[in-house]
This record gives C-alpha cells, sequence and structure tokens, in this order.
C-alpha cells in the first residue's frame, strides 16, 4: 500500500510557516513570489521574455549575486548589510536585482549567476516543461491513442509503483462505450435484454 496525498508535501514546504504559527500565532503575510525571510527572492524578466527565479538564503549567496551581477558596491550598502537588513528594504534590493535582469538575455543570465554560485532557475512554460530532460528521463509524460485526435500527450499516472504499475490505456470512453461489459460481462444481461435498453435509450 502506498498512502499518499496531494496536499500533504505542500505542508513540508512550509513547514517554518507551520511552527510559527503555532509558537506566536503569527499569520504569513502575501507577498506574491517573494519570502519574508530570504530577501531577494522573486521571479525577475528577462530582456528576451523569459524569467528567472533567484532565492538568497544566505549573506554568501547574496554576496555571489551582487558580483554576478556586477554591483559588488551592494555589499557595502548599509541598507543590505545583514539578511534582517534587506528583509527591511526588499523593494530597493528587489528593484535594484530586476533592472540588471531586465537589461539580459535568459540563457545568459542563467549562466552568469550559476557560475558564480547564486541559487537560480528558469521558470518554463509548459512548451518548456514537456521537453525538459528530466520530464523525459521520468517518463512522466505518455503518449495515448485517441480515436478522434489521434496522438495525445497525457501526464503518466504517479506515483510509479513497481509491483502494481499504472498505465494509461485511453484518452477517454466515448458515452456507453463499455455498456456490453458492464451489463453483458458484469451485470449477466441478456443481449437481447441489452439490445432492447438500448433501443428504448436507457442505455
Amino acid at each position: 500500500m502506498v498512502d499518499v496525498s496531494l496536499f500533504e508535501p505542500l505542508l513540508r514546504i512550509m513547514e517554518s510557516v507551520v511552527v510559527r504559527h503555532d509558537q506566536t500565532g503569527a499569520v504569513k503575510s502575501r507577498l506574491g513570489n517573494q519570502m519574508e525571510e530570504d530577501v531577494p527572492r522573486n521571479i525577475y524578466a528577462t530582456a528576451d521574455g523569459g524569467h528567472i527565479a533567484i532565492s538568497c538564503g544566505s549573506q554568501a549567496i547574496f554576496d555571489r549575486l551582487t558580483e554576478a551581477i556586477g554591483r559588488a558596491d551592494l555589499q557595502c550598502d548599509p541598507r543590505y548589510a545583514t539578511m534582517a537588513e534587506r528583509v527591511a528594504n526588499r523593494d530597493a534590493i528587489d528593484a535594484d536585482v530586476a533592472t540588471w535582469m531586465r537589461a539580459q538575455p535568459t540563457a545568459a543570465a542563467l549562466q552568469r549567476l550559476l557560475a558564480h554560485g547564486v541559487v537560480a532557475g528558469r521558470v518554463n512554460d509548459i512548451a518548456d516543461v514537456l521537453r525538459d530532460e528530466h520530464v523525459l528521463a521520468r517518463d512522466a509524460i505518455v503518449t495515448v491513442a485517441d480515436p478522434v485526435l489521434g496522438p495525445m500527450r497525457l501526464p503518466a499516472p504517479v506515483p510509479k509503483l513497481s509491483a502494481t504499475p499504472g498505465g494509461v490505456r485511453w484518452t477517454g470512453r466515448r458515452p456507453g462505450a463499455d455498456n456490453d461489459r458492464v451489463f453483458g460481462e458484469l451485470l449477466g444481461l441478456p443481449a437481447d435484454e441489452i439490445a432492447a435498453l438500448r433501443q428504448k435509450g436507457v442505455i
């Protein structure tokens, strides 16, 4: 038996928020793609229409970010000296990072950020997801033949089970496609009774 839900992994991601509320009663405010305790952390638009997510959860990562964007001088700015100061001045530092990002092509910006050890990643659209090497390696998308539309790509079953693997057998059955099996094989109705029900529009 594999007992898994869709929401419980999200609670694990929110562990610090749960504990803080339990211990202090504080309710995390809405900050979009930002975080209260990690600054700068956001999704930034690039020059060619892409987006890159950046997360600076430590002083060392912040310092590497400033060097990557050619703004090592920001390390000496008292507004950004510590994480607490950056949290208090989140809009200012966020604007500095966003200004640099808007002038960079996505691929070049990401390459530079990663080369400097910044925690960063490209934000994918669905076309990017479907050709992602990890998605392909995991067989997370399967192709199924549809009688009307032809080959269709669909998400594969989750989780993967070794002894009883799941599969996608069809894209969607037409109404009544399994009537003979359900009423005949499973319920034991004779063929003439099934035909009568079909003629009357019952099935």
